[in-house]
């Protein structure tokens, strides 16, 4: 594999095989090697952290594969190789914007910002708001105008807006964050691939939820194949149909209610409340406004509701995307804990931190405290509620039998 001299990206490097790169399941290619007489392809073509890294196993010298690369896209020879484009100065978001046409302002909005000595910083979000990755946009025109943060991974660009949009509606699926962006300008629902080659199939997970998917097109021929298959895709251009969100309802408000009144969790309570509001013609906005939770969280209820009826919405499940937590203490440690609980016993969550902090040296906040107190199967003490007027002397001596009834 070989890191220097900076030739055009993946995506635009295979065009100049005519067809003849093959994909790989890890997402290289493999092509024929321009420096030998190659019948049976043996140079592995990818990218990592931008840089574009390539291996022949015939054996062909690093320096031989480059300069063949460079000479086959038509770039300099020998050891002047093309450099990334320095940032400048004068490239910023309103350059940007102007350039495309497209408001600054929104694009600050939407987590654009200037880069300290020119260019655009672009933040890519999760579908909880998280920060994911961050890719920088050098310049307008290059073959090499875009980096990614180091260490980062592409991911659909979007993602953290998947709530502004309701369940059942057309999505619009695009290449890179400027169609993207042109996309929300007109109001339509899009999200944007980071490259042609850079798409996965663990992707469809985020789109699943959308009634149709329309493709702008997109250069790579094995992402147009793989869509072609799969059931929710459309190829195409059409306008969004503006279809009212349908749902077969097998259980009546007022039974979805009762479910809500005669659960006592009350976090899948408030699951069958929200189902009973969309049952009587609440939008998916409004329920979620009311029951205290994200629209995309009332999207999944739903989607739970349509797929497996109440079994569903009754699970207990944090979902098959999330990492598992891994205890904070080593057994050891909670033996530690448990007896301190047992025998003196911890008034806050804030105390169980800090004794956890100078007994055990281990740094905990009471968030991540609370996720160890449940794992261990402790309960939250609750006073027993008293009357005002309520006299414990008087209590106390009625227990004890010193009161006769009159």
């Amino acid at each position: 594999m070989h890191t220097k001299g900076i030739i055009p990206n993946l995506s635009e490097l295979i065009r100049y095989f005519n067809g003849k790169a093959q994909r790989l399941s890890d997402g290289s290619y493999r092509v024929p090697c321009p420096v030998h007489d190659d019948h049976n392809p043996s140079l592995d073509l990818s990218e990592r952290d931008g840089k574009l890294l390539w291996h022949c196993h015939a054996g062909c010298p690093q320096e031989k594969v480059q300069e063949a690369l460079l000479r086959l896209v038509g770039g300099h020879r020998g050891a002047e190789t093309e450099r990334r484009p320095a940032p400048s100065p004068s490239f910023t978001v309103d350059a940007y914007a102007q350039a495309k046409g497209l408001d600054a302002q929104k694009l600050r909005e939407w987590g654009l910002t200037d880069l300290q000595g020119g260019g655009v910083e672009i933040p890519y979000r999760n579908d909880e708001g998280e920060l994911h990755a961050v890719r920088y946009r050098l310049a307008l025109e290059g073959a090499n105008r875009f980096r990614w943060r180091k260490g980062d991974k592409p991911t659909l660009y979007g993602l953290w807006r998947l709530d502004d949009w309701e369940l059942g509606s057309d999505l619009y699926l695009c290449e890179g964050e400027t169609d993207t962006l042109t996309l929300w300008h007109a109001g339509l629902p899009a999200l944007g691939i980071p490259g042609a080659t850079a798409w996965k199939p663990e992707w469809w997970r985020s789109l699943r939820e959308f009634g149709r998917i329309f493709l702008i097109p997109i250069a790579s021929p094995e992402f147009i194949n793989e869509v072609h298959l799969h059931p929710t895709s459309h190829i195409g251009g059409t306008p969004m149909s503006g279809r009212k969100l349908t749902v077969d309802w097998k259980h009546t408000a007022e039974e979805l209610y009762a479910h809500d009144n005669n659960t006592p969790n009350t976090q899948i309570a408030r699951r069958f409340q929200a189902l009973a509001l969309l049952r009587r013609g609440r939008t998916l906005k409004e329920t979620a406004e009311i029951v205290g939770v994200s629209i995309r969280a009332v999207q999944k209820w739903l989607t739970g509701y349509r797929t497996g009826g109440l079994n569903t919405i009754t699970r207990r499940t944090r979902g098959g995307n999330r990492i598992p937590v891994r205890p904070r203490l080593t057994p050891d440690q909670q033996a530690q804990r448990i007896q301190h609980a047992a025998t003196q016993g911890f008034r806050t969550l804030r105390e169980a931190a800090a004794w956890c902090r100078e007994a055990l040296g281990v740094e905990l906040s009471e968030r991540p405290m609370r996720r160890v107190v449940e794992q261990l199967g402790f309960t939250r003490k609750v006073s027993r509620p008293m009357a005002v007027r309520a006299d414990a002397a008087l209590q106390a001596q009625w227990k004890k039998g010193g009161l006769a009834r009159r």
